[in-house]
């Protein structure tokens, strides 16, 4: 669990990310801790996998009921399509769960979709019961950006997701994108770990997402806070989300 002193130290530090992030002008090796990294999802030049970013919000009442349900439950959807990761929102969100699921296409999708709807134990164990329990629900769908991959970190830590508006050319995304990984490598650590960047292509678009595992949080806060990042970016109108990996979630 996390400290109440790094709790503290949240609130004034995230404005320091949008003062001292982004671009830096050379790029190091983007793989930190790459002795201890499983590469899995990966994407090439007309590969037509998907990733699925679902946030749902519960009502305060049925967050711990829901997470029990969840993870008496959730094997029986793990059947249908692969789970990248599952998340409860420590920090940056409150009663919330986000997760990741990857699929081959839309199309696969829409089948998956359809399979879940036919599916009678399913909805009966569990979609019918945690329907009540949504407030709100939202979802959007990234692809990687091309000289990205997901890693799956061997060690258990704490996850960040950051998302960026990206203002600059659109053919200068990815590149903009990797810059900006190159230039947080000090703030995030010998033991922190990319585990994927991708780009919206449903929901808002130009929208740039980086998902984070960091072992040492106040390590990480702390750099971060003296102005370790570097360079300049067309990144605005960030967030990030401090995120605590469920009991089923495939990254730890």
């Amino acid at each position: 669990m996390l400290s109440l002193q790094f709790l503290g130290k949240v609130s004034r530090l995230a404005v320091c990310r949008l003062l001292t992030s982004p671009t830096a002008t050379g790029v190091k090796t983007l793989s930190t801790h790459s002795d201890t990294q499983n590469k899995s999802s990966q994407t090439g030049p007309g590969d037509d996998k998907i990733f699925e970013l679902r946030t749902y919000s519960l009502h305060p009442k049925d967050m711990g009921t829901f997470l029990k349900l969840s993870a008496a439950q959730m094997h029986k959807r793990l059947e249908h399509s692969k789970l990248i990761g599952y998340w409860t929102t420590e920090l940056g969100g409150l009663n919330e769960v986000v997760h990741i699921w990857e699929y081959d296409g839309f199309s696969h999708r829409a089948a998956v979709r359809k399979a879940l709807s036919e599916d009678q134990t399913w909805l009966d164990s569990y979609f019918l019961q945690v329907l009540p329990m949504w407030a709100k629900q939202d979802n959007m769908v990234l692809k990687l950006l091309p000289w990205s991959e997901v890693t799956s970190p061997k060690q258990k830590g704490v996850y960040e997701l950051q998302s960026f508006s990206y203002t600059g050319k659109p053919q200068k995304l990815a590149s903009g994108a990797k810059d900006y990984v190159a230039s947080q490598l000090d703030c995030v650590g010998e033991d922190g770990v990319l585990v994927g960047a991708w780009r919206s292509i449903v929901g808002p678009l130009n929208t740039v997402y980086f998902l984070w595992q960091h072992i040492d949080m106040d390590g990480y806060f702390r750099r971060l806070g003296q102005g370790l990042a570097k360079g300049e970016s067309h990144f605005e109108k960030g967030n990030a989300k401090i995120l605590l990996p469920t009991a089923w979630s495939t990254l730890k």
